[in-house]
């Protein structure tokens, strides 16, 4: 039996050594890092510079957007003024989970965290962490305890809670610019989740149920909403939620609208028309719906677990109109 467990333990030895000695790149990546390399070499950019270089190449070699953190990093550490990338074995990858964490000041800890790189600061700390799965995550932390950014499965995850105003000023100094197309806003319990290693596919699906049995409750108990939004013009809406959905990954919400009254000067305009016979001078259907949807996309955009640019984006507002 013995034997047996020692012949063991060589083979997967050996499987281990043989797939550190497989490339660490593929052909397009090894393309796009060239590229990348000759940029570097004749125009001899800043960090920002090849960050936006970067930002705006990822589309054209026909890679996702949101790996923009990735890539930046990839590229950066593991660079060869050679550019023989295809030569770059998995075994020759450079990453930042073994450096020791170096001494710094709050006011320095972005550059730190876009570039994924373990840090000290005051109550303020970025680490490298394996979960139970064995998938490394990088973690800043407030107060040696609060996880507020994580990097993991190529997505940026924030915290949407600032805890104290102490911990607010943190998340203000180390919130990283290189987060693509923005951050999945979590819980502190849910940020615990993502960096103890739950499945971030199965752990989406519950944001979406929880995004879509929230508005279910509100279209149940039909609640009126009276908000007031925009500026010029400033309107106060009145509505109620009629309807909510997730059609392949696109959210949907649909309201009736039952009255629409236009402010001015603080005070509510008694001349300013009926809006429902389209006598309200300024405010047309197309004001009222982009008016609404960003009032919605404000309202659920954390619900739903993303940026609210990349949710605004996607939300679909279907608007009917009935008093």
């Amino acid at each position: 039996m013995i034997r047996i467990n020692q012949l063991t333990k060589k083979i997967v030895k050996l499987i281990k050594e043989e797939k550190n000695d497989d490339r660490a790149f593929s052909d397009r990546e090894v393309t796009f890092f060239r590229f990348l390399t000759k940029y570097r070499q004749s125009k001899k950019p800043t960090g920002a510079q090849l960050f936006d270089t970067i930002k705006k190449n990822l589309p054209v070699f026909g890679f996702n957007p949101d790996s923009l953190t990735h890539y930046v990093n990839i590229f950066t550490q593991n660079y060869r003024a050679d550019g023989k990338y295809s030569e770059t074995l998995v075994s020759d990858l450079v990453d930042y989970s073994g450096m020791k964490p170096k001494k710094i000041t709050n006011v320095n800890a972005r550059e730190y965290v876009n570039n994924l790189k373990p840090f000290k600061g005051s109550n303020l700390e970025g680490k490298w962490e394996k979960d139970y799965r064995g998938d490394w995550g990088y973690i800043v932390t407030s107060y040696g305890w609060y996880p507020i950014y994580i990097y993991k499965y190529k997505k940026w995850f924030e915290v949407d809670s600032r805890y104290s105003s102490s911990t607010g000023k943190q998340m203000s100094k180390a919130r990283p610019t290189n987060s693509g197309d923005g951050f999945v806003n979590l819980s502190g319990r849910e940020m615990e989740k993502v960096r103890n290693g739950v499945d971030v596919d199965e752990f989406m699906g519950s944001k979406s149920k929880s995004f879509t049995e929230s508005i279910d409750k509100l279209i149940d108990s039909n609640t009126v909403e009276r908000v007031r939004m925009g500026w010029y013009p400033r309107l106060r809406v009145t509505f109620t939620y009629t309807g909510v959905r997730i059609n392949s990954g696109v959210p949907e919400i649909s309201v009736n609208v039952s009255n629409v009254e236009k402010i001015v000067d603080n005070k509510l305009d008694r001349e300013a028309g009926d809006f429902f016979n389209d006598e309200m001078n300024g405010v047309t259907k197309e004001v009222l719906e982009d008016l609404l949807k960003g009032y919605l996309s404000n309202k659920w955009y954390q619900e739903f677990g993303e940026s609210e640019g990349k949710f605004n984006k996607k939300l679909v507002v279907n608007v009917n109109y009935e008093r």
